[in-house]
């Protein structure tokens, strides 16, 4: 992701899709329990200038006539509720996540997006990070990003995101 304009490349091998590849072992760890079907939002935290910040993932656009729109934030250009999430067995002891305006958590040249359900990839929080099947490492955030400011994420960026959780959503 050292391109500022990776997020445009719409490189076929950059994105994801289930039935051409081969999943990447997810690393060890306790594993987030939740349940298949339920509603969760994902509750993060990061560290900058050794403060720590809470957030949730966000949507950062509500459609596509916001640029970027489908890209994951810790904030909202149109401030967004935080994405409710149903997870879905990968069977691999990760969860596919299917979110609440039907697009399916992904990744697109390392940075985290809403996608279709044929680039879902599974995820799962270990010992208080996130991890996917698709890139490795941690999920991180950067402030500016190659985009409008805002904190956007995905991998390889300068803050990991720690002290993760699967919050259910009761309402």
């Amino acid at each position: 992701m050292s391109n500022t304009n990776d997020i445009l490349d719409q490189n076929p091998e950059s994105v994801p899709d289930r039935a051409k590849r081969t999943p990447i072992p997810l690393p060890g760890g306790t594993a987030a329990q939740i349940e298949e079907g339920k509603l969760y939002q994902i509750k993060v935290h990061y560290t900058e200038n050794g403060k720590v910040f809470e957030g949730y993932l966000r949507p950062w656009g509500a459609n596509a006539a916001t640029m970027y729109w489908d890209c994951v934030t810790l904030d909202s250009a149109y401030g967004g509720y935080p994405i409710k999430f149903r997870p879905k067995s990968t069977g691999r002891g990760s969860w596919y996540l299917e979110c609440d305006d039907g697009y399916w958590l992904s990744l697109r040249n390392g940075w985290t997006y809403r996608s279709f359900e044929v680039n879902a990839i599974g995820w799962q929080i270990l010992d208080g990070k996130i991890y996917n099947d698709f890139w490795g490492g941690p999920l991180c955030e950067d402030l500016k990003g190659p985009f409008p400011e805002g904190r956007f994420t995905g991998q390889d960026l300068p803050v990991i995101l720690h002290d993760c959780s699967f919050e259910l959503v009761t309402s």
